[in-house]
């Protein structure tokens, strides 16, 4: 396991703020000061100790499934003093949101610790479909095509999307 991710899981930082902690040289690994990124640690066997304190892996996977209210964003930490979607939890685990709803976007989104799973959920090569619904507020004749076509990303392009049109009498919902 790298390193970096033992000392997370400890606890200590996330893992870009462990490490800044390896570089600064306040790590050891069975005694020995470790400045060197991208060091793999084995939990079984190794001793690791930050400031002289042995650290010992604490992490239990977390799994929430929260309601995004509107106004809120997806993010850890926001550095314009916006309410993120920790803002509205409890919880004592160092959590982070699976995928993105925009501010103005309600919905479920799930918050775990488990890098593993996030990766597997969001990951491109994955291919997990995502399942959003539009409620719009008069229907635009052949706006599916639109809506399905692929788009671009930041240089990359999205896979093409299915579109259901749901209508009611007074509203139409996409999906």
């Amino acid at each position: 396991m790298r390193l970096n991710k033992y000392l997370a899981d400890c606890g200590v930082a996330s893992r870009r703020g462990c490490d800044a902690i390896i570089a600064q040289g306040r790590i050891k690994i069975n005694g020995k000061t470790v400045t060197q990124l991208g060091i793999d640690v084995n939990p079984d066997n190794d001793t690791v100790s930050l400031d002289g304190k042995r650290l010992k892996p604490k992490r239990r996977d977390v799994y929430v499934m929260l309601h995004k209210p509107k106004g809120v964003v997806c993010t850890a930490k926001d550095d314009k003093g916006r309410k993120t979607v920790l803002d509205l939890l409890d919880v004592k685990a160092r959590l982070f949101p699976v995928g993105r709803l925009d501010k103005d976007s309600e919905g479920m989104l799930l918050l775990t610790n488990d890098g593993e799973l996030a990766n597997r959920l969001t990951h491109p090569k994955k291919e997990v479909d995502k399942v959003y619904l539009v409620w719009l507020s008069r229907y635009i004749p052949g706006c599916e095509a639109s809506i399905a076509s692929p788009i671009e990303i930041d240089g990359r392009t999205t896979r093409p999307a299915k579109v259901e049109t749901l209508r009611a009498e007074d509203e139409t919902a996409l999906l």
